[in-house]
């Protein structure tokens, strides 16, 4: 890797922007629950469900990427660093 490449990637400017982003995306993940959580209250919708339903989302929406990052895996193993990105996306493309 070129050193001018990794001095950009460790640069605390690109740090910065790169959490606030992530906050960003979480204080609406956060905000997004609330305002669910309080009209499920209003129309009476039990809270232990509405926390099973949570539970089960996060599951189904963190297990597909169970699969990509072994994927990633076996083919770092196989191949080099910069081909295993490019073969899965070559694989998501299809």
């Amino acid at each position: 890797m070129s050193q001018s490449l990794l001095a950009a990637a460790n640069d605390r400017s690109l740090w910065i922007i790169a959490l606030i982003v992530v906050s960003v995306v979480a204080l609406q993940a956060i905000l997004y629950i609330r305002l669910a959580f309080s009209e499920a209250r209003k129309i009476g919708f039990p809270r232990e469900k509405c926390i099973r339903a949570l539970r089960s989302g996060v599951i189904s929406a963190i297990g597909p990427s169970f699969a990509i990052l072994i994927i990633m895996v076996g083919n770092h193993l196989v191949l080099s660093d910069s081909r295993a990105h490019r073969h899965l996306h070559v694989l998501s493309l299809r």
